[in-house]
């Protein structure tokens, strides 16, 4: 899948997704969507748990996406269409994906 994460409405996004990797090493933190809203979004979803389908190594697309091939990016986009939802109102996020508990500070205790 490819995204173009060089978009004016991504920057921001992009450097705290690459600040989150920096500190979270064990695991991988997904890109936000370029799809969507972006720093211009008006609505900020956060998933707790990303899964497997946000990873490149798991084959996943390297986005929290609602284009994502899996249960929670479909049921996702269904409510957003069915609620009227415009898709560049919002964006996805998420801190860390699941396992990935520990920041390198964290570790350091």
């Amino acid at each position: 899948m490819h995204k173009d994460l060089t978009l004016p409405h991504m920057q921001p996004l992009v450097e705290f997704v690459l600040r989150m990797r920096d500190r979270y090493v064990d695991g991988y933190v997904p890109n936000f969507d370029p799809d969507d809203g972006g720093v211009n979004a008006e609505i900020l979803f956060l998933f707790e748990k990303p899964g497997p389908k946000t990873d490149p190594t798991e084959g996943g697309s390297g986005f929290i996406s609602q284009d994502n091939n899996d249960p929670t990016a479909k049921a996702t986009k269904d409510f957003l269409l069915k609620a009227g939802v415009d898709r560049k109102k919002l964006s996805f996020g998420t801190a860390y994906r699941l396992g990935m508990a520990q920041s390198d500070t964290q570790k350091k205790k």
